[in-house]
């Protein structure tokens, strides 16, 4: 295993109308932001929530349990403009992006961390939890790699800068990470 890189790594997390889910996904960050935990990172976090509802309840909850989180008004466009706004306004060398309905595992940062010296961008293993529910609950399954999923990969700030982030013209929450996969598949 890698040493890990001394960097800012920013995790931008889009939400809308979902704030049980968004809390349960924090809540799994929340040993990163413990004073004994910070200590011995070898790396520094940033949290940024964009949320496309404007949930003024959300914001104060964010500020008197998750300091650590930096909560932002997301520009109501959209999954994909809402990830775009989150990348604008991180200052970390690289972005890690989940989604609010994700739960982080423990050394989730730790893996993208250890291999950031090798790689431009890093796809993560998504895999389903629970039993669906509903006939129109989904779940995108990458454990084997190739799909690069919105919900779970890290990138360097400035290359996703330079592609023009996700593609914001889709008119649903579905394919913008796909196309984003293809962009920079012709970049290599």
């Amino acid at each position: 295993m890698n040493e890990f890189s001394p960097c800012l790594f920013s995790i931008v997390i889009p939400t809308y109308n979902r704030r049980n889910d968004l809390l349960n996904c924090l809540e799994c960050l929340t040993p990163y932001f413990t004073f004994r935990s910070h200590d011995w990172l070898p790396f520094d976090l940033e949290v940024i929530v964009t949320d496309d509802g404007h949930d003024s309840v959300l914001s104060d909850l964010l500020l008197s349990s998750y300091p650590w989180c930096n909560y932002q008004k997301g520009p109501r466009r959209g999954p994909a403009a809402n990830r775009n706004h989150g990348a604008r306004v991180a200052s970390g060398a690289w972005i890690l992006f989940t989604d609010d309905d994700c739960l982080p595992q423990s050394g989730w940062v730790e893996a993208f961390a250890s291999a950031v010296d090798d790689c431009h961008v890093l796809e993560g293993k998504t895999m389903a939890v629970g039993v669906r529910s509903r006939v129109d609950m989904e779940s995108p399954i990458n454990e084997n790699g190739g799909h690069l999923w919105s919900c779970n990969f890290a990138i360097r700030r400035d290359i996703f800068i330079n592609l023009g982030g996700f593609n914001e013209n889709f008119p649903a929450p579905a394919m913008e990470d796909m196309e984003f996969y293809l962009r920079i598949k012709k970049c290599r």
